[in-house]
């Protein structure tokens, strides 16, 4: 996901402005680190290691589906600017 985030932000967005801006996507915490899923199943339930809050996991699924959409929406786009229908 950072990959893709990285993607993002390497790409130029002119603005009405005049400003120049990357290409938007959803904040994704720098610090947020997901631990492995192996470590998840592994680690005892009595562990007192760091818990994953509910807020840290919609915050990587939110970016998840968001990029998927954004995707979908650039792939339709490409497909139909070769048809003259955009």
């Amino acid at each position: 996901m950072r990959a893709r985030h990285a993607e993002l932000d390497s790409r130029e967005y002119h603005c009405v402005d005049g400003s120049v801006e990357s290409d938007y996507h959803p904040y994704l915490p720098d610090a947020l680190e997901l631990p492995s899923p192996e470590s998840l199943r592994t680690t005892p339930t009595t562990s007192t290691t760091h818990k994953l809050r509910e807020k840290q996991l919609v915050a990587v699924v939110h970016n998840d589906l968001w990029l998927n959409t954004l995707n979908a929406v650039n792939a339709f786009d490409t497909a139909n600017t070769r048809h003259g229908h955009v």
